[in-house]
């Protein structure tokens, strides 16, 4: 939402947009796309590494069948706590069989920033007006091994070459992490992950609460009446 803020502000206000048409500031051709200013950079802040492949963790085993599913990707299931490795043989979800009951399986948090270092943060449809933008930093506040969530956020693709030249693989990415503890080492007595979540962003202004299994707003301190249908809907964009 905040990508798009700027998309319309370079249109209307252009000095006031973190973007800027290509061909300005000394550069040339780009096709009239926007991209983002110099002065700018995005930076990713979580708490812990990223589920997925970013917390499979290698220690030296010399073994083939030690590294058999490290690099692979991995789904979060519906009310479930971690991830699972995707097969082939798994049935591919629709509306029906998930109004069967069929438990909703989503795109793990190292394979989106994996997704992210290729294609870039604007999303597809923006991706018509903006030139990928890339993460400059990941800041992991605990528990991780930096060499694990480098090769889960770009490591996997290493020597991929995108078709299209406007894409390439971010492996320029920095890494921050505090200092690395061994999972057996810290305390397993935890709650189960809320199901609320919390998104803001400076243009919106107000937070908004979502519950993540239904995806509809619980509450907006901006909004009024309607407020289910989360401001994060495309039906918003």
């Amino acid at each position: 939402r905040w990508l798009y803020t700027q998309v319309q502000l370079a249109q209307s206000a252009p000095d006031k947009s973190a973007l800027v048409r290509s061909g300005e500031e000394g550069e040339e051709g780009g096709g009239g796309k926007l991209r983002l200013r110099k002065r700018f950079s995005i930076h990713l802040f979580i708490s812990t590494a990223p589920c997925g492949d970013g917390r499979v963790y290698q220690f030296g085993g010399k073994k083939k069948q030690d590294y058999k599913n490290v690099g692979r990707l991995r789904h979060k299931i519906e009310d479930g706590e971690g991830t699972v490795l995707g097969e082939k043989e798994d049935e591919r979800l629709s509306i029906d069989s998930f109004m069967l009951g069929q438990r909703l399986r989503t795109m793990s948090c190292s394979d989106k920033v994996l997704k992210w270092n290729v294609m870039g943060l604007q999303g597809s449809l923006l991706s018509h007006f903006v030139h990928p933008i890339y993460l400059s930093s990941l800041t992991l506040a605990h528990f991780t091994r930096e060499s694990c969530v480098a090769r889960a956020c770009f490591g996997r693709v290493q020597g991929f070459v995108p078709s299209d030249p406007e894409y390439a693989v971010n492996s320029s990415l920095a890494l921050r992490s505090s200092t690395f503890v061994l999972p057996n080492t810290m305390a397993r007595a935890r709650p189960k992950s809320s199901s609320v979540s919390a998104n803001w962003n400076a243009t919106d202004g107000g937070v908004e609460l979502i519950d993540t299994k239904t995806g509809r707003a619980l509450q907006s301190k901006d909004a009024g009446q309607g407020a289910a249908t989360s401001r994060l809907a495309k039906v918003f964009m």
